[in-house]
């Protein structure tokens, strides 16, 4: 039997060299660990051990990294570690609530079932996670050529109409107007310099807890978008709370591990808030509708119905199932809305353009009698 060492510690991943597999990170990673996860778990309930299981999945592995990240797991095994703490010495691979899920199976015994668990966790959220990413992909692409294709006509196009606009000397209407200012900024580098700058602090900000939860804020405000993104997070907190409840974790460290996955900076802020009125002694169900606007009044109902017939962990499972449901079908009427809403939001530019550059040329003409 394994016996423990002292796991490391946080300090010490952060001391750690950036070629150091510590702080690899995967192509894909969550579909592969649910993957590499199921087959972990269908090896040791065939009573593989679980070294032998690591090397075996190690050498067969597609992703080289993984590869590696086994095999150091492997060998963190045999000198000592327990499961759970040869991966977390990985936390961009697994999480720590993927981490904390296998510790209780160890407590508990049941690491083969937490495993399973683990693995229709994971392989449920890639599957709603890749549906986000796709119903983004299109609006996305066609925003980019849009703009790319504006700022070409701005900068080739538009600034000969302009000097003839100059050279008119007449009233023009504010919409030609508009478009001589946008051009003259387009062709201005200062304004490409204060357009880069703005873009890579962008970049930096989203890559800090402050920006993720302004974008996060901002997308939710997203018509169709931000219930989808709501729904999906409540589906993850509600997946990490029933499995940390079913596999035997206090129910104050399953809810602190569900909002820090669920992904929503609301739901990771209110964490505390729930905590404390659970050591308080009022039921959860109390705090969920209060605060339907986070959850929703449907949570906040069924759990009132677990917790008075001892069965939180099957109502979480139901509530899960049914966000998981409602955040898809938002998802597909919001990619069905979007190709219209953008064929107009183009038609609208073009027009604008259009109107433009022929107004004053049509009035100026008038005037000459042509």
């Amino acid at each position: 039997m394994l016996f423990r060492v002292p796991e490391p510690s946080i300090e010490d991943l952060q001391e750690v060299s950036p070629k150091n597999p510590c702080l690899w990170q995967l192509r894909d990673g969550r579909w592969k660990t649910a993957v590499l996860t199921r087959q972990l778990a269908t090896l040791l309930q065939g009573g593989t051990n679980i070294v032998v299981a690591l090397e075996v999945l190690g050498s067969q592995v597609d992703d080289a990294r993984l590869g590696l990240i086994l095999n150091d797991i492997s060998g963190k095994l045999q000198a000592g570690y327990n499961f759970s703490g040869g991966l977390s010495c990985f936390p961009n691979v697994f999480s720590p609530t993927f981490v904390g899920l296998v510790r209780a199976g160890e407590s508990s015994g049941q690491l083969e079932g937490n495993l399973h668990r683990l693995a229709t966790m994971l392989e449920a959220e890639a599957i709603l996670l890749r549906k986000v990413s796709s119903a983004m992909i299109y609006p996305l692409f066609v925003l980019a050529t849009t703009v790319v294709l504006t700022l070409f006509l701005f900068y080739t196009v538009l600034p000969n109409f302009v000097y003839i606009f100059e050279e008119m000397h007449v009233p023009l209407p504010w919409i030609t107007r508009l478009l001589m200012w946008a051009t003259h900024a387009v062709r201005n580098p200062g304004a490409w310099l204060v357009a880069v700058g703005g873009l890579l602090h962008l970049a930096m900000l989203r890559k800090t807890p402050t920006g993720r939860a302004i974008l996060y804020r901002f997308l939710q405000r997203v018509p169709l978008l931000g219930k989808a993104l709501h729904y999906s997070a409540l589906t993850r907190y509600c997946w990490i709370m029933e499995s940390g409840v079913a596999s035997g974790l206090p129910l104050s460290l399953a809810i602190r591990l569900a909002g820090e996955a669920s992904g929503s900076p609301a739901l990771e802020q209110d964490v505390a808030e729930v905590l404390a009125c659970l050591q308080s002694g009022q039921p959860l169900s109390g705090h969920y509708t209060a605060n339907s606007e986070i959850y929703s009044r449907l949570m906040g109902n069924l759990v009132a119905l677990g917790e008075e017939s001892s069965s939180l962990s099957t109502v979480l499972a139901s509530l899960s199932h049914w966000f998981n449901e409602e955040a898809d079908c938002r998802l597909q009427f919001f990619q069905a809305t979007m190709e219209p809403a953008l064929m107009a939001f183009v038609s609208l530019l073009v027009g604008t353009v259009v109107v433009g550059i022929f107004l004053p040329l049509y009035s100026f003409l008038g005037k000459l009698g042509v």
